[in-house]
């Protein structure tokens, strides 16, 4: 879990600086930086929901493929009793 908290955190960032960098060099306006900051909440909990969701999937797919490798079907090969 503390790894999907870092890679939101280092998302976020990146997402800030670049955004920032953006509007330094391409837009040539500074916009307010509290537009900027949720925005990058916006990003760190997109990230942070994105790669929990994820990593739950894996870990029922993951599961699922060890329990059906570990059931044993029944066959009856044997003559009939009847």
């Amino acid at each position: 879990m503390e790894n999907l908290f870092m890679i939101s955190c280092v998302v976020a960032i990146i997402y800030i600086i670049l955004k920032y960098i953006e509007m330094k060099v391409i837009d040539k306006k500074i916009k307010p930086f509290k537009n900027v900051i949720r925005d990058g909440l916006v990003v760190f909990f997109s990230t942070l929901i994105g790669s929990f969701t994820l990593e739950q999937i894996q870990d029922l797919t993951a599961e699922n493929l060890k329990n059906s490798a570990n059931a044993s079907s029944n066959v009856f090969t044997g003559s009939p009793d009847f």
